[in-house]
């Protein structure tokens, strides 16, 4: 079986690990052709390095917003 050179393709969740992002966000990322995707013949999702290079140079991460759940009384 083939394999992809780990240096220059990654999965979905090892391209947002290198990122620093969740797989949600460059799944959306993905779908707004900020970042091109190839599949592999089984179907996964392989990125490659030098994309995520490309947007790790001018990625600039948003602020990160903690929220507080509110308490909820307790049901009667």
């Amino acid at each position: 079986m083939h394999q992809l050179p780990k240096d220059k393709f990654y999965t979905v969740s090892e391209a947002a690990g290198y990122l620093g992002i969740s797989v949600n966000t460059i799944k959306r990322w993905e779908k707004k052709g900020k970042i091109a995707v190839g599949r592999t013949p089984t179907g996964i999702r392989v990125y490659r390095k030098e994309d995520l290079d490309r947007i790790k140079e001018t990625f600039e991460p948003g602020p990160v917003v903690l929220t507080q759940s509110q308490p909820q009384a307790p049901k009667i």
